[in-house]
């Protein structure tokens, strides 16, 4: 193999990496950024936001909560996809000897149920 060329194996290892690193970006976004509605889910409805405020009061105050711990089950999967890549790769020959999995999905996994229970409830 020459050494500019990448392994088939390097070449998974880093598509796994920027899966893991794009899951990780998108639970942020949404967790702190992505509002409970944009202007094209009103367009779709073909409602007003002041008509549809009146009708469901609660609504984006769910849509927030739903979104928040979609967000971080997202970011829990990418963090799971991210040190399986890194650290805990299964097909690797080595990956026994570094610890089990379980901590690390415990702990990456712990965040959706984690944010819901955090929402305050009003």
């Amino acid at each position: 193999m020459s050494a500019g060329r990448i392994s088939k194996r390097g070449l998974a290892e880093r598509l796994f990496a920027t899966c893991g690193e794009w899951l990780i970006g998108l639970g942020c976004y949404f967790i702190s950024i992505r509002p409970a509605l944009l202007p094209e889910d009103l367009r779709y409805m073909g409602i007003d936001a002041q008509v549809l405020q009146s009708m469901a009061p609660g609504l984006a105050r769910w849509l927030s909560k739903v979104f928040t711990v979609m967000g971080g089950f997202m970011a829990g999967a990418g963090v799971l996809v991210a040190y399986w890549t890194f650290g805990g790769c299964c097909w690797r020959p080595h990956w026994r000897g570094q610890g089990p999995l379980w901590p690390t999905s415990e702990k990456a996994e712990r965040g959706s149920p984690g944010l819901l229970a955090l929402e305050p409830t009003r």
